[in-house]
This record gives structure tokens, sequence and C-alpha cells, in this order.
């Protein structure tokens, strides 16, 4: 009956039931919801197709601080955005307050 249906041994042994009809109508109701192996799975009402998936799941990344922007600035020799970053620098310490 579950081979019938399409189900795989594993999927099988969940089904739940008493009765032949039972049992039948289990396997269709797990059928809807997770498919099975032939069509890919698709049997999933509600579920997006993994390649639909937007990404925005991760945390963004810190920002790179001052400190690491003038290093990196500096590295790169890029003499005028690491004075740039400087004279910011130096403002944000004279007034107490940070940007990010």
């Amino acid at each position: 009956m579950a081979a019938d249906r399409g189900l795989t041994q594993k999927q099988a042994r969940r089904l739940v039931g008493s009765t032949r009809e039972e049992l039948e109508a289990d396997a269709d109701d797990l059928l809807a919801s997770f498919g099975t192996p032939a069509d890919g799975g698709k049997g999933g009402k509600g579920r997006a197709e993994p390649a639909r998936l937007r990404p925005g799941g991760m945390p963004n990344p810190k920002p790179p601080s001052l400190a690491e922007q003038i290093a990196a600035a500096e590295k790169a020799g890029d003499w005028a955005t690491a004075r740039q970053l400087k004279t910011q620098q130096l403002v944000e310490l004279a007034t107490g307050s940070t940007t990010t």
C-alpha cells in the first residue's frame, strides 16, 4: 500500500492507523505535506523551494571601526582617505561622540 503511493520505507514506518483506510488516509496526508522522493518533495503546501528563499537570515556584519578603516586606507596607500578618517577620529575624540 505504501509503495503504491510512492512512499519510502522510512515514510511508511511513520504511518498511523489501525485499518487500511486509516493508513491510506494518513499516507495521503503525508504526501500532501512532504511529497515523495520521486517528485522532489514538492508536495508540501506553503513551503518555498530553497532556490526561491531570500537571504536575510544572517545578521549584517559589524561595520569596521574608524581605526580599522584608517589602517585599511593606509595599507592601500589611500592617504587622502586616511587623513579624512583621522580628522573624523579627532573630532569624535574632542566632542565625545562616536559614529559607526
